[in-house]
């Protein structure tokens, strides 16, 4: 049973956007805000890569650990991915209409 659960939350999760919302994140992309946020965000999940590699192997909770922080990372280049592509999801929506 747990490794079906597991298949489930592996699968990427599509997430339905509104228009109101691409716009906000399309105005959000060209701003000096995001910038500085992305280049943090790059230097966190540098930081968490550092701290996953220098993990034990022996520890026994490693599996564990190293799983959250590549969640981790992965949550917030996810979020850059979304941010980066809402402006050209927003043109295809109104392309549509």
């Amino acid at each position: 049973m747990a490794g079906k659960r597991q298949k489930e939350l592996d699968k990427p999760q599509k997430v339905r956007t509104t228009v109101e919302e691409l716009e906000v994140l399309a105005r959000l992309k060209g701003t000096v805000e995001w910038a500085i946020l992305k280049r943090w965000m790059g230097r966190y999940i540098n930081n968490l890569m550092r701290i996953s590699f220098n993990l034990s192997y022996a520890s026994p909770d490693f599996m564990v650990r190293h799983r959250g922080l590549t969640a981790e990372a992965r949550a917030f280049k996810a979020l850059v991915r979304v941010v980066e592509k809402a402006g050209v999801k927003l043109e295809k929506m109104e392309s549509k209409k």
